[in-house]
């Protein structure tokens, strides 16, 4: 399911201590072709989303700081 490949990258980078801009960023560069697979299959709005809702699971259900 490329829902959940997706979400365990996410997952991954964010245990690294990766940002919410840097996880981003992977999804939009085609030199990472996985991630940016996704991002052009199922759009930047889908990937936004699921990155928060990842980050969500680990913080309690709070949001990205500003």
């Amino acid at each position: 399911d490329e829902e959940e490949m997706a979400a365990c990258v996410v997952d991954e980078y964010l245990r690294m201590g990766f940002g919410r801009a840097e996880i981003l960023r992977m999804f939009a560069d085609p030199f990472y072709r996985l991630t940016h697979g996704v991002q052009a299959r199922r759009g930047e709005a889908w990937v936004r989303d699921l990155v928060d809702r990842v980050f969500r699971r680990w913080n309690g259900g709070t949001v990205w700081p500003t």
